[in-house]
């Protein structure tokens, strides 16, 4: 099942890369890539629109699929495919998928800067704007791909030493593609070695989910702005907790220094990647993306074809209480690897929400509580750190994004 799978991701996404090149032809009549909207009738677009949508929604539903027929006990044959070659099909996989989005960057800019044609345009076709999203996404996600598989071949692989300031600490998590759930295990390493203080351990539990190789090339695409007040935000956050906890949930240990929390666990250690081809853990990162980031442009999509701008307008209102909801509404619901930025393009799109478009500090705050903290990273956080210092972490994700948010937009505001 492995095998299929794994042979079946790589010429799907060639077939699709194939089909690109149809797409990127220039016609005498100008760029084929984004054409206008037509009548209703669907256009060769909305036919590859249609198309992604497929592919996307078996991705999704894949994981279900495979327990059930576990459950069933059915196995499909696996293709006689040795595994040289499979490593041979994403190496080259992955080259042509780079080539391909360096040139679909540079034509997506050449139409933005020539031609008037706004990706979120609720009189096109839900295929259709799926199609112009998923062109426009795909150069960042493979470019963030690279770069966090280049990070985990040569920064994860047991060579460095760990971080022992906050500021490092910091560093060392905005180079880790990681999730809350993935950084709980390092964080543990780093309490384990008993020369690091604790709140360089919560300031890295803080900063890896919200920035890191991945997500910092993917949130170019919501502005500079965007991405310099996330980098700053996170990093203010990630102190504030890590003094907070030393200060009501800290033990000291010799000399004074805060080394470990009360509830502080001993046990597990961390797994450190094999791979040694940088190439090969771009496309296994990729792999382990494609779910998350193809909900969030399903998510998108639907949000800008179906959602009226007026309920937007008024759910999350460019007012306080719209920082608050946006807040409430981002915590419980976890958003990892880049999903947010997908969710949050079209909510942010001025030429589809026109002034109701959600401001900066709104999609900060959406950003820093929905991408912080998941349901399932909570329990071995607890073992790890704590009770205290647990409740400290969440409690400063949510007053704290709600603060950064509003203050965010009082400076633009006065700028």
């Amino acid at each position: 099942m492995r095998k299929l799978w794994s042979f079946a991701i790589p010429v799907s996404l060639i077939a699709l890369l194939l089909l690109a090149v149809r797409l990127l032809l220039l016609e005498e009549s100008g760029p084929v890539m984004l054409e206008p909207a037509d009548s209703g009738a669907w256009s060769f677009h909305t036919y590859v629109g249609f198309s992604l949508s497929v592919f996307f929604v078996a991705v999704v539903i894949s994981p279900y699929a495979k327990k059930l027929l576990s459950k069933q006990k059915r196995a499909l044959p696996s293709l006689p495919i040795r595994d040289p070659v499979i490593r041979q099909i994403k190496w080259w996989t992955m080259i042509a998928l780079l080539v391909s989005g360096a040139y679909i960057f540079t034509f997506c800019n050449y139409i933005c800067t020539n031609f008037v044609s706004a990706t979120f345009d609720p009189d096109l076709s839900f295929f259709h704007i799926l199609y112009r999203y998923t062109l426009s996404f795909f150069p960042y996600l493979i470019a963030a791909c690279f770069i966090g598989g280049l990070i985990m071949t040569r920064m994860n692989s047991g060579m460095y030493k760990m971080p022992d300031s906050m500021l490092g600490g910091m560093a060392f998590a905005s180079l880790l593609p990681v999730c809350s759930c993935g950084a709980i295990p390092i964080a543990k390493a780093m309490i384990e070695t008993k020369q690091i203080r604790i709140r360089t351990v919560i300031a890295f539990l803080m900063v890896a989910p919200v920035l890191s190789p991945v997500v910092i090339p993917l949130s170019f695409q919501l502005g500079a702005s965007y991405a310099i007040l996330r980098i700053v935000s996170i990093a203010v956050l990630g102190a504030v907790a890590g003094f907070l906890v030393e200060r009501f949930a800290g033990v000291k240990g010799e000399g004074g220094k805060v080394l470990s929390c009360s509830g502080c666990s001993n046990s597990g250690r961390v797994k450190q990647t094999q791979e040694k081809s940088f190439v090969i853990a771009s496309w296994d990162l990729l792999i382990s993306l494609l779910r998350p980031i193809f909900i969030g442009i399903l998510a998108g999509t639907i949000v800008a074809k179906y959602v009226p701008s007026s309920l937007i307008s008024t759910v999350l209102s460019p007012d306080y209480v719209g920082l608050v909801v946006a807040t409430m509404i981002a915590l419980p619901v976890y958003l990892c690897h880049g999903q947010e930025v997908a969710l949050l393009r079209p909510l942010m799109s001025a030429s589809l929400l026109g002034a109701s478009a959600l401001p900066v500090g709104h999609a900060i705050a959406f950003t820093l509580a929905g991408t912080g903290i998941c349901a399932s990273a909570i329990p071995p956080l607890v073992a790890i750190v704590g009770k205290k210092a647990t409740s400290v972490v969440l409690l400063t994700f949510f007053f704290g994004s709600i603060l950064i948010g509003a203050a965010i937009n009082l400076l633009l505001q006065m700028i």
